[in-house]
C-alpha cells in the first residue's frame, strides 16, 4: 500500500544549520519561458476576444480574487478553462502577466489602468509596488520603468507550498518507493529538466495522473520537492541520496548550491566523503578542492575515513608529490592501518602501495626496527624486497648523490627551498632563510659546521651540501678535510680527505664529480708570499676517493667558476698583489685545459659565477685600483661560450658602504647577499636580479645573517 506523505511546512525559512538557499531566479526564468511557449497551460484569459494561455497555480497564488474562484472550482469539481477579463485591461494584460510569472514589472505607459487591474484582481504585491512608485515619484507617473518586487518570488513559493500541502490545484502524483507526493506539473517542469522533458513530450507519463519514479528514493525526492516549493535546500539527511536525486532530476541550482557549500565547508571530517561524492558524480571543481584538502591534511584525517578510500584513491594521493605527511614513517603506519581494515582484501594492494612510500627517506634505524618488523612486510616476499632496497640506499651513503630517484627526494609539501649562507670566518653556524617566504626577516639555523674552518669551499650536488678544505681557526693552516651534509636527515658524513690541503679555492661540480681547483696551500705572515697551487683534484662519489687531474694554467686563490655544457669554466683569481682576468675551460672527458677570452671589464677575485641559459654570469668581486687599493666591483658581466665573448649586463644598485658580496642563482634569478657597515653596525640585504626581465629587487635581512658562501638547498619543512 502506498503512503501519502505529510509534507510539513517548508516555507518559513531555514531552521537547521545545513540549509541552503540556492538562487531561485532560474526557477522563475523557467516559469516565464514555459508560459511564453504556451506549455502545460490549463486555463485561458480572454480580453476583448484575445486569448492568453496561463496556469491556474500562478493565478491562484498571485490574485486573491482568482484564488477564491479557483478554490471553489476545485472543491466543486468544476472546470474553469476560460476566464473573462474586462476589456479595459487590454492595454496592460501582457505587462501584468509578465509580473505574475517573474515578479518584474516592465515599462508601462498606462499606470492608472495597471493600478485599476491590480485592485480589481486583488494582486497585493503589484499594488504595493505601484504604491511605492507613486511615493518615489511624488505623483502617479505617466511611464513606469522596469521594477522588481523584492518579496514577490518568495511569497509565491510560500503559497505554492500551501497549495501542495492542501492538495489544491495539484494535477499529478509522484510515487517513489511506497510514498506518494501530490504536485503541480507546471512547477515541476520549471525547476527540473527531467520533469520538463517528461511532461512536455509524448511520453506516456505526460498524460498519467500518477507517475512512478524508478531509481529515485522517497527521502531524496521529498527534499527536492521541498526545495522546489520553498527555495530552501536541507542537507540534513543522506547526502548521497540528495545529490543522486538532484542529478537524476537534473536540478542544476541544487547541484551548484551543494558543490559550492561542500567546497566551502571542507574539513578533516567530511573531506573524504566529499571527494568520493565528487568522483562518483563527476563534480570536477569539488573533486579538485577535496583532493587538494586531503593532500594538505592527510595526517589529520581519521583512520576510519582513510579506510574508506579505495586502492586507486590512495594510489592517486601517494603518487602526488604534494601530499603533506610530515614523515614517510607516519605515512607507512597509516598505510598499514588502511590495510588492516580489510587485510584479506587489501593485502595485494598493500604491496603495490608500499612502493609509493618513500622508504629511503626513513632513517636506517626506523627501517630496521619498525618497517622491517611490521607483520604485513615480514609475511610478504615482495614487501621485504622493497624494504631491502631502501636499506641498501643507506648502506651506500657516499653513492647517494648518484642514485637519487623520486623515491629519495622530499615531497614538495614537506620541502622548503632555503638560501644557505656558510660563514667563511669564525662562526661554526650555517644559517638560512626560506627563499619563497613572504618575509625574509626570520633566520633559521640549518646546522653547524662539523669542524671550525675558515674559508671552506662550498658546493651543492643532488641536494647535498659539500664543505671542503679551508683554514684552521686556531693556527690558520690549510685543511684537506671534506664533509657532506644531508638536509633530509640533518646529518654530516665525513668524506676522504683531499690529497692537497687548500683554502680559498674553487669547488666545482661537473658530471656528478667534485673538482677542487687552485687556492692557498700554506699561509704566511705576508699575504703576497702565501704559497698557492694550480693543482686540480677530483672527488668521485662512485669510488669515494680523490684523484689528481691536469693542473690549471696559473697558481691563484679567490677564483670562481661554473659548469656549462659539461665543461668547467674557471674565472679570475688573485696571486700576490695582482688580480687576474683569466678564463680557463676544463674538459673532464679529455682532462685538458684551454684559455679563452679574458674577463671584462676588469680583472677581479672573490667574485661569484653562475650559469643561466648556457651563459656564465660573473657577479661582484674585488679589484685593484690604479693606486693599488682594493675596490668592490658593483657589476654583473656575462660570458657567452658559443661566441667566446663578454658583455656588461647590469650595475648592482649601490647600498652605501658595501662589504662581502656573495651570489647564487635559482633559474633566471640571481641572489646576492650584501652587507652594509656604518659606524660599527651592519645591515644585511638580499638583492635579486632577474636576468630575463633585467629587474632588481631589494629586501632587508636579519642584521646578523652571515655574509658567506651562498647556495640554495631543498630542506625539510620544519
Amino acid at each position: 500500500m502506498s503512503e501519502t506523505v505529510n509534507h510539513g511546512s517548508t516555507t518559513e525559512g531555514p531552521s537547521a544549520s545545513r540549509v541552503l538557499s540556492p538562487d531561485i531566479s532560474e526557477h522563475f526564468t523557467a516559469l516565464r519561458n514555459l508560459w511564453r511557449e504556451g506549455t502545460l497551460y490549463d486555463t485561458t484569459l480572454v480580453v476583448k476576444g484575445k486569448h492568453h494561455r496561463v496556469h491556474k497555480v500562478i493565478l491562484a497564488a498571485a490574485s486573491l480574487l482568482l484564488q477564491d474562484k479557483l478554490q471553489k472550482q476545485s472543491s466543486g469539481d468544476e472546470s474553469i478553462n476560460i476566464l473573462e477579463v474586462p476589456d479595459e485591461f487590454q492595454e496592460v494584460i501582457d505587462i501584468a502577466l509578465e509580473f505574475l510569472y517573474t515578479g518584474t514589472l516592465g515599462e508601462c505607459e498606462c499606470f492608472e489602468t495597471l493600478q485599476h487591474f491590480s485592485d480589481y484582481f486583488k494582486i497585493q504585491h503589484l499594488s504595493e509596488l505601484l504604491l511605492k512608485i507613486c511615493r518615489d515619484e511624488d505623483h502617479s507617473p505617466r511611464v513606469v520603468s522596469m521594477t522588481t518586487s523584492s518579496g514577490y518570488r518568495r511569497d509565491m513559493l510560500r503559497k505554492w507550498d500551501k497549495f501542495r500541502q492542501r492538495g489544491l490545484l495539484c494535477d499529478v502524483v509522484l510515487r517513489a518507493d511506497s510514498f506518494r507526493f501530490a504536485c503541480h506539473r507546471f512547477l515541476l517542469a520549471a525547476f527540473s529538466d527531467y520533469f520538463r522533458a517528461m511532461f512536455t513530450s509524448r511520453m506516456k507519463e505526460s498524460k498519467e495522473e500518477e507517475v512512478v519514479l524508478h531509481g529515485i528514493c522517497a527521502s531524496g525526492l521529498k527534499i527536492m520537492l521541498a526545495y522546489a516549493y520553498s527555495g530552501f535546500l536541507s542537507l540534513d539527511g543522506n547526502i548521497e541520496e540528495i545529490v543522486d536525486t538532484a542529478c537524476h532530476l537534473q536540478i542544476q541550482p541544487v547541484i551548484t548550491a551543494y558543490t559550492q557549500y561542500a567546497e566551502r565547508e571542507l574539513d578533516t571530517d567530511n573531506c573524504v566523503k566529499s571527494y568520493q561524492i565528487s568522483c562518483f558524480f563527476n563534480f570536477e571543481k569539488l573533486k579538485l578542492a577535496a583532493e587538494e584538502f586531503i593532500l594538505s591534511h592527510l595526517l589529520e584525517v581519521s583512520d576510519d575515513d582513510i579506510a574508506r578510500l579505495s586502492h586507486s584513491d590512495l594510489e592517486s594521493f601517494l603518487t602526488n608529490d604534494g601530499v603533506n605527511i610530515g614523515s614517510e614513517l607516519v605515512l607507512f603506519k597509516k598505510l598499514c592501518r588502511w590495510c588492516r581494515h580489510d587485510e584479506e582484501g587489501r593485502k595485494d594492494s598493500f604491496t603495490d602501495l608500499l612502493k609509493l612510500v618513500r622508504l629511503p627517506l626513513i632513517d636506517e634505524k626506523s627501517l630496521l626496527n619498525v618497517v622491517a618488523k611490521e607483520e604485513l612486510v615480514m609475511t610478504d616476499r615482495k614487501c621485504k624486497q622493497i624494504v631491502s632496497e631502501a636499506l641498501r640506499y643507506h648502506c651506500d651513503a657516499h653513492r647517494q648523490p648518484l642514485i637519487q630517484t623520486p623515491q629519495t627526494r622530499l615531497r614538495t609539501c614537506n620541502m622548503r627551498l632555503r638560501l644557505i649562507s656558510v660563514d667563511l670566518k669564525e662562526s661554526v653556524k650555517i644559517q638560512c632563510i626560506n627563499l619563497h617566504s613572504d618575509s625574509h626577516d626570520r633566520m633559521h639555523l640549518l646546522t653547524c659546521k662539523p669542524r671550525l674552518l675558515r674559508h671552506p669551499a662550498v658546493a651543492v650536488m643532488s641536494d647535498f651540501l659539500y664543505l671542503v678544505g679551508g683554514q684552521s681557526a686556531a693556527d690558520g693552516q690549510c685543511s684537506q678535510c671534506a664533509f657532506r651534509y644531508d638536509p633530509r636527515f640533518k646529518t654530516w658524513l665525513q668524506l676522504p680527505s683531499m690529497k692537497t690541503q687548500r683554502a680559498k679555492f674553487f669547488l666545482g661540480i661537473c658530471g656528478s664529480k667534485l673538482y677542487a681547483i687552485g687556492g692557498i696551500v700554506k699561509k704566511t705572515r705576508l699575504k703576497k708570499n702565501r704559497i698557492l697551487t694550480k693543482s686540480v683534484e677530483c672527488y668521485d662519489p662512485e669510488e669515494n676517493q680523490w684523484s689528481y687531474k691536469s693542473p690549471c694554467f696559473k697558481e691563484m686563490y679567490g677564483l670562481s667558476g661554473a659548469t656549462c655544457r659539461n665543461k668547467l669554466y674557471v674565472i679570475g683569481g688573485r696571486s700576490g698583489d695582482c688580480c687576474h682576468g683569466t678564463l680557463q675551460r676544463y674538459t673532464p672527458s679529455t682532462d685538458s685545459w684551454e684559455e679563452l677570452s679574458p674577463m671584462r671589464p676588469v680583472s677581479r677575485y672573490n667574485h661569484s659565477t653562475v650559469t643561466i641559459n648556457e651563459r656564465l654570469y660573473v657577479i661582484g668581486g674585488k679589484y685593484f685600483s690604479s693606486t693599488n687599493f682594493l675596490i668592490d666591483h658593483l657589476g654583473i658581466s656575462c660570458y657567452d661560450p658559443s661566441r667566446d665573448q663578454w658583455e656588461f649586463v647590469s650595475r648592482i644598485p649601490p647600498l652605501s658602504i658595501i662589504r662581502n658580496s656573495r651570489a647564487t642563482n635559482l633559474g633566471s634569478d640571481i641572489y646576492i647577499i650584501r652587507q652594509r657597515r656604518c659606524q660599527g653596525s651592519g645591515s644585511q640585504f638580499l638583492q635579486t636580479f632577474d636576468v630575463n626581465q633585467k629587474e632588481w629587487k631589494t629586501k632587508v635581512l636579519p642584521h646578523n645573517f652571515p655574509s658567506g658562501a651562498l647556495c640554495i638547498l631543498r630542506c625539510n619543512n620544519d
